[in-house]
């Protein structure tokens, strides 16, 4: 555990996030989340939101704790608001294996606890109440960032395999879930632009504006480039340095996430429309 305040030190800063590495602690990080915020690709805006770091930090670690429970997981399949999506495509993310290991073991993460700048646990109502910054604990994981290069006059990214499989890795994809296509939605231009692109996602027909999808679907993102750059099915695979197998459990979790994350939101009569995830993996473990 930390002790002294000072004995941390800046190892990344981005638009609305610190990372902090504890010297005595080589394989955690802290973060610490900003009360900046930033718009698509734009970057930083040039005012703050107040206490937005804070709240961040404190529902991050509510949902982290939340989905970590088996008996969350059990409970999932008799909520009665997932009745309105397939019945199909409920009964077979349900018979999944994956599925059955999260009501078995609950859902793993990077997340450890919430903490204080002198290394003190933090409970949720501590994190609200405290004057001093708050941090998220995680374990560390290995980022491997692309390497641009410039061929035929275009730039591409060479994405390098991990050298170490044993070692706990972020995924670069940021893997997006949509149950329905609002007004003003990124995914119309899409469609609008390549019909297909509504079979490929699984839809039937091409959705009018606030439709609602009979099943979630899922897109996939770049994490590590200037701009996030939607990928086809193959090329996530690819940039991802999974097995077809261990990529078809990422998109299993990603779906089962969907889902509890709808369940959790309609229990507090909010209507989740999209998100989105981003994975660690350590050989087949995907956190």
């Amino acid at each position: 555990m930390v002790t002294q305040s000072q004995s941390k030190k800046l190892t990344y800063e981005g638009s609305v996030k610190r990372v902090f590495q504890p010297e005595q602690r080589t394989d955690l990080l802290w973060f610490e989340f900003t009360d900046d915020y930033s718009v698509f690709d734009w970057g930083k805006m040039p005012d703050t939101i107040a206490n937005k770091g804070r709240a961040l930090s404190i529902i991050g670690a509510f949902f982290f704790e939340k989905l970590s429970h088996p008996e969350f997981w059990q409970s999932l399949p008799s909520q009665p608001c997932l009745k309105r999506f397939s019945a199909p495509f409920l009964q077979s993310r349900f018979s999944h294996p994956v599925f059955r290991q999260m009501t078995e073991q609950g859902a793993f993460s990077h997340f450890l606890r919430l903490t204080a700048e002198d290394g003190r646990t933090l409970s949720s109502a501590q994190a609200a109440a405290s004057p001093e910054p708050v941090y998220m604990e995680v374990q560390k994981a290995e980022v491997l960032r692309p390497v641009p290069a410039v061929l035929l006059g275009q730039t591409v990214f060479a994405y390098e395999a991990p050298p170490d499989e044993t070692a706990l890795r972020l995924v670069p994809l940021e893997v997006v879930f949509r149950f329905g296509m609002p007004a003003g939605s990124s995914l119309k231009a899409r469609l609008l632009k390549e019909p297909d692109y509504a079979k490929v996602l699984g839809l039937s027909h091409m959705p009018d504006d606030d439709a609602r999808f009979e099943q979630p679907v899922l897109e996939f993102f770049t994490k590590l480039e200037p701009r996030d750059r939607l990928l086809s099915l193959q090329e996530a695979l690819l940039l991802s340095h999974l097995t077809p197998g261990q990529f078809e459990d990422l998109c299993e979790a990603a779906f089962d996430l969907s889902l509890a994350l709808y369940f959790i939101f309609a229990e507090k009569g909010i209507e989740l429309w999209d998100g989105k995830f981003e994975f660690v993996a350590r050989g087949s473990e995907l956190l």
